[in-house]
């Protein structure tokens, strides 16, 4: 591995060829990141001549690149975007997936039709794409296929939309809510911890209920207490307690940063 300094002295053009021969790998993302922050109109440039390249592997570090140039200043946005939504209908599935991240990264509703065409993709890191590419937006075709995923027969799928139409949008339908409650069901705890907060968040009636339920595991997960802070009642604090008797200095820290929260937001001098 290179040090950091010496990455700095290369030119782009060597650090995205240095970056293949490490394709996937810890070196690779922090190329990535190096490129991110260089934020340069010859990255983009390099970019765009690299999104034709016959090697695949070219495409997707472009469209890795292209998801976060320039950090949060949101550079060169329309040409990124542009190039973006192409790689959406490459031939190779990891270049596609790779264009359905880094548009999730510039929240671009301008790829979401193209994003919903892939829900159904028999890739599971495509769909995870399409999944984190429609996170915040809130158009119906695009709530409406995170709702279909978080069906989804991969776990991280599942967990990513329920997240999404959870904890990321601010709509409150009906459907919504019942899509909620079917992931409460869910085998995977972390999944039915998203839900349980999607539901906090959108105030149903029964969400003290299902948090008194969850808060009575073994082990609650962090998401739980979220919901417990969000939903800010009473009746869950001699759960809550019940917990905090049962840790220790030793736990971890965000767990107990959250557990305080929890408390304070259910004791009766915060109601």
């Amino acid at each position: 591995m290179k040090a950091k300094g010496t990455m700095n002295k290369m030119s782009s053009a060597s650090l995205m060829e240095y970056a293949l021969s490490w394709h996937g790998g810890e070196e690779y993302w922090k190329i990535v990141i190096a490129l991110h922050r260089r934020g340069t109109r010859e990255i983009l440039d390099l970019c765009r001549m690299s999104y034709t390249s016959e090697d695949f592997r070219k495409r997707e570090l472009s469209a890795a690149i292209l998801g976060q140039l320039g950090w949060k200043k949101d550079k060169f946005r329309k040409q990124v975007i542009e190039l973006l939504c192409s790689l959406l209908y490459d031939k190779n599935s990891s270049v596609v997936a790779s264009a359905a991240f880094a548009l999730g990264h510039r929240k671009a509703s301008e790829g979401v039709k193209q994003l919903v065409g892939l829900k159904n993709h028999k890739r599971e890191r495509v769909r995870q794409g399409a999944v984190f590419g429609l996170l915040c937006q809130e158009e119906p075709f695009a709530i409406t296929t995170l709702m279909d995923l978080s069906k989804d027969k991969s776990r991280d799928v599942r967990n990513w939309a329920t997240f999404g139409i959870g904890s990321m949008i601010e709509a409150d339908t009906p459907k919504i809510r019942r899509v909620l409650q079917e992931r409460l069901k869910d085998k995977d705890r972390e999944i039915r911890g998203e839900a349980l907060v999607g539901l906090a968040r959108r105030h149903h009636p029964q969400s003290i209920k299902w948090a008194m339920r969850a808060l009575a595991e073994e082990r609650p997960m962090v998401l739980y207490l979220e919901a417990a802070e969000i939903l800010k009642k009473r009746a869950l604090l001699p759960a809550l307690k019940r917990i905090e008797e049962t840790t220790t200095a030793y736990d971890d820290p965000y767990f107990l940063r959250q557990l305080n929260d929890a408390i304070r937001a259910c004791s009766p001098s915060s109601n």
